[in-house]
């Protein structure tokens, strides 16, 4: 029933939230790259503190030469998708423009690189996006503007380590669009719902965990065209590299190289096949775990197909989702942990306040924790049981009925209408 419809019959109209993200995320999120950028060139007088694996920037500076056979290599080391290496093309191009010192390892490179000025920025307000979106689902799930403040400072704090210590932030990126899809979803607008979610797997793949889950709340009769439009997107920014250098790109995206002995070996790293070495260095497959991950993933998204959880339940799903990553990994960076961990708190945030703060230190402490360099046990172990306290912390303890106005699967067939 619409608003209009309720005024007719003498209801009150149920508000609808606003999510458009509010003053206090706006100002988190324009500060953080102010506070990036005043870290990574002050915090020591002999070197700037920038990621040490530049792989977008490496690739699109190969895509900015033309050289697009060269973007999955071992010197990049990209095994995502290309979507943020084509976003980030205009910053690049400017970076050369100016002949600005370049981040690339090796040969040019410098404890001082002056490309860090406009890379910086950019990958900032990149990963910062999902303070934004945090902010929308926190408006959408009528969480008060009071507590979304805080909830987009703790979502800055969560972010850091993908901008300043790793360099990825098309993690965040990714998870910040598909949040939007959701938001999209939940207004029943699947036709945007599905170019939003392509744009979120062209960026990072990670977020094919959550697809099943959207899928089955997609009406039957659209379905088709939300799976097409998730896809073809990435069809298309994956051709070039598939028509020029099949193999490598087949190697980084299906076998997913990771490294033991460089990054953190789990206690199920024996069950990983074994890769040839690259450069001498043990190298095992990630991506028969990640496609079991995904294989449970959707035992969660016929739950939901079943028992319709409300929509702050729904968001609690799309953090296990992620959590079951980490749960599966052979080998693991410490970021990996970041989504889970995020949408978790941004849950948390429904609770009464306990429940919230247990939520966001904990996410934070774990966040700092998993910095940290120990035996496979001594460190996977605490990340996994860090994520579950906060996965238990957010867990909505109200009851799991649709919202009203939320679209419900339809199994019969039939399209809901737009309220």
């Amino acid at each position: 029933m619409t608003v209009d419809e309720q005024r007719k019959v003498g209801e009150d109209p149920v508000p609808v939230p606003s999510l458009v993200p509010s003053a206090g995320a706006w100002a988190v999120f324009l500060v953080l790259p102010l506070v990036v950028m005043a870290y990574t060139l002050w915090r020591s007088p002999l070197y700037w503190s920038i990621p040490p694996d530049p792989t977008n920037w490496d690739a699109a500076q190969f895509a900015l030469h033309g050289h697009i056979d060269k973007i999955y290599s071992t010197t990049t080391g990209l095994v995502s998708f290309p979507g943020l290496v084509l976003l980030s093309l205009p910053v690049a191009a400017a970076s050369n423009l100016f002949h600005l010192g370049s981040l690339t390892t090796g040969s040019g490179h410098s404890l001082r690189p002056t490309a860090w000025y406009l890379w910086g920025p950019w990958v900032s307000l990149v990963a910062g996006s999902v303070i934004l979106a945090a902010d929308s689902v926190a408006g959408q799930l009528r969480i008060t503007r009071g507590r979304r403040l805080i909830l987009a400072i703790v979502e800055a704090a969560l972010v850091w380590q993908l901008i300043v210590l790793w360099g990825h932030p098309e993690d965040a990126l990714a998870v910040a669009v598909f949040l939007w899809a959701w938001l999209a979803s939940e207004h029943h607008q699947w036709t945007g719902a599905g170019w939003l979610m392509g744009v979120a797997i062209a960026v990072q793949p990670v977020v094919l965990l959550v697809l099943p889950i959207l899928w089955v709340r997609c009406p039957a009769g659209r379905r088709l065209g939300f799976l097409i439009r998730s896809a073809v997107i990435s069809v298309v920014v994956l051709a070039p590299e598939l028509l020029t250098s099949f193999h490598a790109t087949f190697a980084s995206l299906v076998r997913q190289p990771n490294y033991p002995t460089l990054d953190h070996a789990t206690p199920l790293l024996w069950l990983a096949p074994r890769l040839a070495p690259v450069g001498g260095v043990e190298t095992v497959a990630a991506g028969p775990a990640r496609l079991a991950s995904l294989g449970l993933c959707c035992l969660v998204a016929y739950g939901v197909y079943r028992w319709h959880p409300a929509p702050d339940r729904l968001v609690w799903c799309f953090a296990l989702c992620f959590a079951l990553r980490s749960l599966l990994e052979s080998v693991m960076d410490p970021y990996y942990v970041w989504s889970a961990l995020a949408l978790a708190v941004l849950v948390a945030a429904t609770r009464q306040g306990l429940y919230f703060v247990l939520a966001a230190v904990t996410a934070i402490l774990v966040t700092g924790y998993a910095q940290t360099d120990h035996s496979p046990w001594v460190w996977w172990g605490p990340l996994i049981v860090g994520t579950a306290l906060v996965l238990w912390a957010g867990f909505p303890r109200a009851g799991s009925q649709p919202a009203a106005g939320s679209p419900i699967d339809d199994r019969s067939g039939a399209t809901l209408p737009a309220t």
